[in-house]
């Protein structure tokens, strides 16, 4: 498992290297923009987590296959469900971003 674990990070090694960056990028900011750089954080923080989590997932999915008697079409219905609930988990974390991105923005009123 820990060989398969190893090959995910390592193929999404581009995405959390711009992740790293990222946080080190919010630490740097906390002062001047402590909400937008928590939320930076927290969803910064939850993408390797998902990324893990997803990655253990899909490891240990095809022994239930031998473990439950489950059929191949169940196993299929189960790798699409999680890959469903991947995108959703991945869908959460852009949107934090996203909520950074625009949160405590200054308004101003239109020039005329």
């Amino acid at each position: 498992m820990l060989r398969y674990l190893l090959i995910t990070f390592l193929q999404r090694s581009p995405n959390l290297l711009v992740v790293v960056v990222g946080l080190l990028f919010a630490i740097v900011r906390w002062r001047r923009h402590p909400i937008v750089s928590s939320l930076t954080l927290v969803a910064l923080v939850l993408y390797p987590i998902k990324l893990f989590a997803f990655a253990a997932i899909n490891y240990w999915l095809p022994s239930l296959h031998d473990s439950m008697n489950l059929s191949y079409a169940a196993i299929n219905n189960l790798y699409i469900v999680f890959h469903v609930l991947n995108d959703i988990g991945f869908s959460i974390v852009l949107l934090i971003l996203v909520i950074a991105a625009f949160s405590k923005r200054q308004t101003t009123s239109p020039a005329i």
